[in-house]
């Protein structure tokens, strides 16, 4: 009835296809491993630099609070803090844009590059979050 060699086959393939899709999945993770820690190493600058200037504008103000005409000054520094802060925000906004930006971009790629691989990605982990529910909902 059923053509053992054909069965063989079907399997081997299967096999094949597994271990394919082992290696394919280890090289995305690796990437999407490389493209964090760019991203981290650059966002940890990014800080370190903002984290310089906010202790430079804190000294500033120490500076002019032991001043008897301060007010002024005061307002100046207030005024210095509000445009740093402003700009930092747009700083690390333009990071996280950046990032996501060559996150998607990356898995785009991926995906165009192995559309059978990302089918088998998505079934594989379809298959084990129901498995998961499943076992979860069936104890109880």
């Amino acid at each position: 009835m059923f053509n053992m060699n054909k069965d063989k086959s079907v399997k081997e393939e299967v096999a094949n296809l597994v271990g394919t899709t082992e290696v394919n999945v280890a090289d995305i993770a690796s990437n999407v491993k490389n493209a964090t820690t760019s991203l981290q190493s650059k966002t940890k600058a990014t800080i370190k630099e903002s984290k310089g200037d906010a202790l430079e504008l804190i000294n500033n103000l120490k500076e002019l609070l032991t001043e008897t005409n301060y007010t002024s000054k005061v307002q100046d520094m207030k005024e210095q803090v509000l445009n740093k802060t402003d700009e930092w925000k747009h700083v690390v906004k333009a990071e996280v844009a950046r990032a996501l930006d060559a996150s998607t971009a990356q898995t785009k790629k991926a995906v165009r590059e192995q559309p059978l691989l990302t089918i088998g990605v998505a079934i594989g982990a379809g298959l084990l979050i129901g498995y998961l529910l499943g076992n979860k909902e069936s104890s109880k």
